[in-house]
C-alpha cells in the first residue's frame, strides 16, 4: 500500500467531530506507522488547507497554498496534523 486517505469531516456533535476528525486523524497516523506506510492524504476541513482569505475563489487552490486555519478546531487540526507527521517522519500531501 502507498498511501492512506483520510476523508474525515466535520460534524455538527461535538462528540462526533472529536471522535471522527481527532481521533480518526490520529488513528490513522498509527495505523500508518505500523504498516510502514509513509504518505497520507489528508483533506480535513476545508478551512484547514485553505482558510477565510481564499473563500471567494472557487478556482486556482492548489497543494501550494499556505495553511490559514480559521476556528478552534481547524487550527488544532492543522496543529496536530503536522506534529504527528513531524514526530513519525511522516511524508504528508494535503488536497
Amino acid at each position: 500500500m502507498d498511501a492512506i486517505i483520510n476523508l474525515s469531516v466535520l460534524r455538527p456533535d461535538r462528540k462526533l467531530a472529536f471522535d471522527v476528525n481527532a481521533r480518526g486523524c490520529y488513528n490513522m497516523m498509527i495505523a500508518a506507522r505500523e504498516h510502514g506506510i509513509r504518505r497520507l492524504i489528508n483533506t480535513g476541513p476545508f478551512y484547514a488547507v485553505t482558510g477565510p482569505t481564499y473563500e471567494r475563489f472557487d478556482h486556482g487552490i492548489h497543494v501550494d497554498v499556505p495553511h490559514q486555519p480559521g476556528p478552534i478546531f481547524t487550527l488544532l487540526q492543522s496543529h496536530w496534523d503536522r506534529r504527528y507527521a513531524l514526530l513519525w517522519l511522516l511524508n504528508k500531501m494535503r488536497m
